[in-house]
């Protein structure tokens, strides 16, 4: 595992980042591969920022909980990963929230893993990027399942690379029909 060493892991990260150095080996045993099949993580200095700035204010118990949706995220992100995996998705959507979104804790655990579990299926059943979704989704947390899948859908039927998309959709969400007719138009023009 690779950690940058600019920021040191805030108190109460101890057990996560443990066990996120850990995981390959629990990775591998749970889903049957060669340890050397799970890519390697990177925890980078943004993900252990926003984990001192989240951890202000909470209980030892909400901290717990944020660590446990953390690790679970990542884990499920590993099943899609290629060669390497970062701590980017969880940052992307949930550092720097926008006013009225829904965080991080804010969801019972079970449908926040649902929704995860929801958004892995989907990159896997189109082969999207996971930071293609999670770049789009910066500041907003989890993306809406079902507009995400109409939008991916679209894509696929349009013959539209989801990712000349979702660059343009920096922080700006899963763009409506409208907006989708007026960027493949965009997209169109660029190409002739």
């Amino acid at each position: 595992m690779n950690m940058e060493k600019k920021f040191t892991p805030p108190e109460g990260s101890e057990i996560l980042i443990r066990n996120l150095e850990r995981r390959q080996d629990f990775l591998a045993r749970v889903s049957h591969k060669e340890k050397e099949e799970i890519p390697e993580i990177v925890i980078k200095d943004t993900f252990l920022r926003f984990l001192k700035q989240k951890y202000k204010n909470l209980s030892e118990d909400e901290i717990h909980d944020l660590n446990n949706r953390v690790f679970m995220m990542l884990n499920r992100a590993a099943s899609i990963a290629n060669k390497k995996q970062d701590t980017a998705p969880v940052t992307s959507m949930f550092s720097f929230t926008k006013k009225g979104v829904v965080g991080i804790l804010e969801k019972e655990y079970q449908e926040f893993k649902n929704q995860m579990k929801s958004i892995i299926e989907l990159c896997e059943q189109y082969k999207v990027s996971l930071k293609s979704i999670t770049g789009m989704q910066y500041g907003l947390g989890m993306p809406d399942i079902v507009e995400l899948t109409k939008l991916v859908q679209w894509c696929k039927d349009k013959g539209i690379d989801l990712k000349s998309i979702t660059g343009m959709q920096n922080g700006l969400g899963t763009p409506d029909v409208a907006r989708r007719i007026e960027l493949l138009k965009l997209i169109k023009r660029s190409t002739v």
